[in-house]
């Protein structure tokens, strides 16, 4: 009998791992931790053999059901679902398709403009190499070589970034069960180190009234800039693209969606 949304919400684990079969071989594996990861038993060379499609939330019931169906072409096919060529279905334990799942869960807590420019960073340099590759067989030095062409191009910061992203997608694909370790934490020491970060020295209290008269004859708009960040401590992205509509009254509150740490300004008077 196939799987309803409210039955695996309502699934609550036991002392043992319970299977609630979707049919065509899927089934939701609930551990007794209380992880809830999709399974498909398969068989293939004459072998019973299981699939990995992640774990839900992050892979919905839908997400499941499409990978089972595109598990189930590849074999008639007479392809191991495992190791899909190029033109099939992507391996369900392939680290593009680990690292996309994880993406879209971590992207909930980012916003679309910087989940957008991790995508790129790891479909430019990640995914042509590794992609395609079953999680469990990616090797650091592998993975060092895929971020040697990040810092051929001197980002080095990003490089750092990156690896520190593919650290958490191996975490994830552990705590789901698709994995056992994490050879990206083994680079760590092995990369070039990015220059350290230059943080511009705060005016000095007693230069504040020198500051205010040198921007006397500024520009109007920025002179009025400049002085309602001082008086509001915001940070220059949040002021510049402030809206008619963020002011009620003589109240200027800030969206969360528009902060940094997104959490609604406090407001402050207009």
């Amino acid at each position: 009998m196939a799987l309803t949304n409210s039955q695996i919400q309502a699934a609550k684990p036991g002392p043992r791992p319970v299977k609630l079969s979707d049919g065509g071989g899927l089934f939701l594996l609930i551990q007794p931790n209380g992880s809830k990861l999709w399974r498909q038993a398969f068989r293939h060379g004459g072998k019973q053999l299981t699939l990995a499609h992640g774990a839900y939330p992050g892979v919905t019931l839908a997400d499941a059901r499409r990978l089972r169906d595109g598990a189930k072409k590849a074999l008639r096919k007479g392809i191991d679902p495992r190791e899909a060529k190029e033109g099939d279905t992507l391996p369900p334990d392939a680290l593009e398709t680990i690292a996309r799942e994880f993406l879209s869960v971590r992207g909930k807590r980012w916003t679309k403009k910087h989940q957008g420019v991790v995508l790129e960073r790891f479909e430019s340099a990640i995914f042509p190499t590794l992609g395609r590759k079953p999680i469990t067989t990616i090797t650091a030095p592998a993975i060092l070589e895929a971020l040697r062409t990040i810092e051929a191009t001197g980002a080095l910061e990003v490089a750092k970034r990156t690896r520190q992203t593919l650290s958490a997608i191996f975490r994830y694909a552990i705590s789901t069960g698709r994995a056992d370790q994490d050879p990206a934490h083994a680079l760590k020491d092995a990369m070039q180190p990015a220059p350290p970060v230059r943080h511009r020295l705060a005016l000095p209290f007693a230069d504040v009234g020198r500051f205010l008269d040198s921007i006397a004859e500024v520009d109007a708009t920025i002179r009025k800039a400049i002085e309602l960040a001082m008086h509001t401590a915001l940070r220059s992205n949040e002021l510049r693209f402030a809206r008619w509509t963020d002011i009620r009254g003589s109240t200027l509150s800030i969206p969360a969606e528009r902060m940094k740490a997104r959490a609604t300004c406090m407001p402050w008077p207009a």
